[in-house]
């Protein structure tokens, strides 16, 4: 059986969702499972380019680091870091990575990574963010 999911925002979508739903097989051989959840949206590829175009490699040249140094910088800064071993030698590791954020919570980190940014003397183009923490 193939996966299907609905996004409800609407009583047209909520009705083709309980259509689908009545042509369900049931088998106690071969049960399905529904899940009911609150949407959380995924953030965006626009948000994610700004994120390294307008804030990580602005600050990444201005302190003299790669972009990819300046993104460990910034989860160290933001979300804190842990002492780990690695070959027998201590490094520091970030608590937290970007990756699988939700929209809101990818727009937050944006929000504290471009305070960060002014507060090192970096001017970072607002205008051009792709804030898409709603909906």
């Amino acid at each position: 059986m193939e996966k299907r999911s609905f996004i409800l925002r609407d009583e047209a979508i909520r009705d083709r969702m309980l259509t689908a739903g009545f042509d369900l097989p049931v088998d106690p051989k071969h049960p399905v499972e529904v899940i009911f959840r609150e949407y959380k949206k995924n953030r965006s590829l626009e948000a994610n380019a700004y994120y390294w175009s307008q804030i990580v490699t602005p600050l990444a040249e201005h302190c003299g680091y790669t972009p990819e140094q300046m993104h460990e910088v910034l989860l160290g800064q933001i979300y804190g870091t842990s002492q780990r071993t690695f070959r027998g030698r201590k490094v520091e590791v970030p608590n937290r990575r970007t990756s699988g954020m939700l929209a809101k919570e990818f727009s937050d980190h944006i929000t504290h990574a471009t305070i960060i940014a002014t507060e090192q003397g970096v001017r970072i183009n607002t205008a051009e963010r792709s804030d898409d923490s709603h909906n």
